[in-house]
């Protein structure tokens, strides 16, 4: 054997075949989870801007109750902060409170509530309302202040 007739091993190699380039699909698990979140988290946000643009009954009632501090002066207060108590409890009860009167009104309004005493209120309001002397200064703030914490407890 002649050195100069032996076939060279390297030329005998082939060239080196790289991988393919690396894709972008499929995605990695953790980049699928990722938008999962991403979606969720979208989804969630857009929920809570309609909730909170969403009047509640609470906030309503609130909210009337802070117009109607402004106007205990005027001499239908009372109508007006009896007519409040009817409308929260028909927006919490629904049609079955509307026609209850004297006691019975009084347990249903005191059962969405049992925190908050409503003796006063209900005393003032649908007893004493008729009589020929409606009630001071003081009795309104008191009158909405327990209104107030009625609201807050029985229109969750």
């Amino acid at each position: 054997m002649n050195p100069g007739t032996t076939p060279d091993p390297l030329a005998q190699l082939r060239g080196l075949h790289p991988p393919p380039d690396p894709s972008a699909w499929p995605l990695a698990p953790g980049w699928w989870l990722l938008a999962l979140l991403v979606l969720l988290a979208g989804l969630g946000l857009i929920w809570l801007i309609r909730w909170w643009r969403r009047p509640t009954a609470r906030r309503l009632a609130l909210r009337e109750l802070q117009r109607l501090q402004n106007c205990r002066q005027h001499d239908d207060f009372h109508d007006q902060l009896a007519a409040w108590w009817r409308r929260c409890a028909m927006a919490r009860d629904g049609q079955q409170v509307a026609g209850l009167t004297g006691d019975r009104w009084k347990q249903q309004l005191q059962q969405a509530a049992p925190e908050v005493d409503i003796s006063s209120v209900h005393r003032d309001l649908f007893e004493a309302r008729y009589e020929p002397q409606p009630g001071t200064q003081t009795d309104a703030r008191q009158l909405l202040e327990i209104s107030r914490r009625w609201a807050r407890e029985a229109l969750r």
